[in-house]
């Protein structure tokens, strides 16, 4: 589950994914698809994040324990990641899937993302996440440094 302001949250439980391919050693992508994405929402792996000021452009994100490179577009919802490298190491580096909101308030809802590996000939299975994103009842809140002025 997911709150309002409460910061990213790590998507997949590590013990409940297993990432196989039973004849190659290798991935040469994932793709991770967040269904009807905001301009809000974002996801990425590995905690190296570059934001970019424009919400047209795709925020990159660079990894360091995989030789590859990650691009979350805004506008398609698609996290991919690229590059030919062990199975183990997209395992490793799927762990860290986040997703985050910056909306103060973003509503009741279920985010609905896709994965699919694939071995650069062939697409695994596509399997699905859901994420129940909750808004949160802000506090109302007073500041008594401005002046009250009295008719």
């Amino acid at each position: 589950s997911f709150f309002e302001e409460q910061g990213p949250i790590r998507v997949l439980s590590a013990d409940k994914l297993l990432l196989v391919d039973v004849d190659n050693k290798t991935l040469d992508r994932i793709t991770v698809k967040l269904f009807n994405p905001s301009l809000d929402d974002f996801l990425y792996v590995d905690n190296v994040t570059l934001y970019s000021d424009n919400p047209e452009i795709a925020k990159i994100v660079i990894l360091t324990n995989l030789r590859s490179k990650q691009q979350f577009n805004v506008s398609s919802g698609e996290l991919v990641i690229s590059g030919l490298d062990y199975v183990r190491e997209y395992e490793t580096v799927l762990k860290t899937l986040r997703y985050d909101n910056s909306a103060d308030e973003t509503g009741n809802f279920i985010k609905i993302l896709s994965v699919i590996a694939s071995d650069g000939i062939l697409n695994s299975n596509e399997t699905f996440i859901y994420i129940n994103v909750s808004e949160v009842n802000d506090a109302p809140s007073i500041n008594l440094s401005i002046p009250i002025i009295r008719s």
